[in-house]
């Protein structure tokens, strides 16, 4: 008797969005931004050190290339 009514819910039928006949509405959720892996590994290196690792890197796979 005191549970909470659900203000919207998929239809078994048709798999759309249905409502409630009484009209309460929901409180909109804030959706947060997504994050990509860059923002992400933004978070934690600057541009100066992500370029010197991206040369490290490179010079590791250069030299790698060479022992072939």
């Amino acid at each position: 008797m005191e549970a909470d009514l659900p203000t919207e819910w998929e239809c078994k039928k048709c798999g759309q969005l249905a409502t409630r006949s009484d009209g309460v509405v929901g409180e909109e959720k804030v959706e947060k931004p997504v994050r990509t892996h860059w923002d992400m590994l933004r978070e934690r290196r600057s541009i100066p050190e992500l370029e010197d690792i991206l040369a490290e890197q490179l010079t590791k796979l250069r030299e790698s290339d060479r022992i072939y």
